[in-house]
């Protein structure tokens, strides 16, 4: 009887990892909880103003949001960023690395993405190219490459498509837009089609070292989401920022701090209902 007793036990812990990919799985996909568990952006900066960056973009990490902004972006770098834990669960980890290369009239950046755990995981590699059409209009072109594994249900594998536009309207007005996952090469077995997200933004800079940002996006799953994120920047040195947002309803923080050729950011984001996400960044910028 004890020795039935302990392997129950044992059997139900193996049952209970071999569901959890499973559980996590249909969650990610669940109306109730689809905004909550997939992509919250990248980057402290953008997350630190509530992911309002479509018409911002102006680090390294405009491939995500707006690749345009890309065009703007004359130095070399790398940046590397964490998600340690995604609302308190290890298993909804996220590491990701982008690099940049401008070239003489086309800049490029790379980046390299690993959500989950051994159970579950998406990979994702990403290029981008943007350039000038005038010189104050600005257009971008990302491609990635994307795996999802689920363990002991297979693989797939496919490709997408993102763009951008980023008009500097005026010395201090930036106005942008951006289309994710325009095209895909397949859909993606249970989980359907990636969602096509569309965003329109205005980002105002009303005095030196201040940014307001003002953003509209439209998942086609979900009501538009309002965002809205300011920076303000202390000596060159210290940013702070805010931000908050709805559908689904969230607040956001974040600092960034710079010495020489380094930066390191902070930045974390609660959802009403799952709780607080922290997230780091460090970032090599040459010039």
């Amino acid at each position: 009887m004890c020795m039935m007793r302990k392997y129950r036990q044992f059997l139900m812990t193996r049952q209970a990892k071999r569901m959890m990919p499973i559980l996590i799985f249909y969650s990610s996909i669940g109306w109730n909880f689809l905004f909550a568990i997939e992509n919250n952006g990248r980057g402290v900066k953008a997350i630190g103003m509530a992911s309002a960056f479509v018409a911002v973009s102006d680090n390294f990490w405009a491939m995500e949001y707006n690749p345009a902004g890309l065009a703007r972006i004359d130095k070399y770098g790398f940046s590397f960023f964490v998600v340690p834990e995604q609302f308190g669960l290890s298993e909804l980890r996220t590491y990701a690395g982008v690099m940049t290369i401008p070239l003489s009239y086309i800049k490029s950046a790379f980046k390299m993405e690993r959500f989950g755990f051994e159970y579950f995981h998406e990979t994702v590699l990403g290029i981008a190219l943007a350039g000038s059409i005038d010189h104050n209009v600005f257009i971008g072109l990302g491609i990635n490459v994307n795996q999802l594994q689920i363990h002991n249900y297979g693989t797939t594998n496919y490709y997408s498509l993102d763009g951008g536009l980023l008009v500097e309207v005026l010395d201090n007005i930036n106005f942008g837009c951006a289309i994710k996952n325009f095209y895909q090469s397949r859909k993606v077995n249970l989980l359907g089609q990636s969602p096509l997200l569309i965003a329109i933004g205005l980002c105002w800079i009303p005095i030196l070292n201040t940014q307001l940002s003002l953003e509209m996006e439209k998942d086609i799953r979900f009501p538009i989401s309002l965002k809205v994120g300011i920076e303000q920047k202390i000596m060159d040195v210290l940013s702070l920022r805010l931000g908050v947002a709805d559908n689904p309803s969230k607040y956001a923080a974040g600092l960034g701090i710079k010495y020489m050729i380094f930066e390191f950011g902070y930045a974390g984001y609660s959802h009403i209902d799952l709780g607080w996400t922290h997230q780091i960044e460090l970032a090599i910028i040459l010039d």
